[in-house]
């Protein structure tokens, strides 16, 4: 089970069961298969409400920086998430690793390019 089951709406959940069900009198799925896919949307939809409060107590504890921290890591796996399904995982991987490089060093960047702005303006105040 993926993240996308969690992204769907509330009123989609009986027609995806109902989807499952007709792949099953098709023979697309297997009985067993198709118990466990039921169950496990059955078991993410009950205990939604208190994994929601769980995740809010802990997200109001945590300090800004470890939040901004989680966040990004959250933002590169929802881009990992989405990119697999249309490049494919190694392509994917090398996408999110240069991405990543490039995140790290972007505040690196900026303050080379705040120096090197000082200093030529600090040389074309001389002359």
């Amino acid at each position: 089970m993926s993240l996308w089951l969690l992204l769907l709406p509330d009123e989609f959940i009986p027609v995806l069961i109902l989807g499952i069900c007709i792949a099953v009198m098709l023979g697309v799925f297997r009985v067993g298969s198709a118990l466990a896919f039921i169950s496990s949307i059955a078991i993410i939809y009950l205990l939604s409400p208190f994994a929601e409060n769980l995740i809010m107590g802990l997200i109001d504890s945590l300090d800004l920086w470890i939040l901004i921290v989680l966040m990004i890591f959250f933002g590169f796996y929802i881009m990992r998430l989405v990119l697999t399904p249309i490049l494919g995982s190694e392509a994917v991987g090398v996408f999110i690793g240069h991405a990543f490089y490039d995140f790290v060093l972007l505040p690196f960047r900026i303050l080379g390019s705040l120096i090197r702005l000082l200093v030529l303006w600090g040389t074309s105040r001389v002359r």
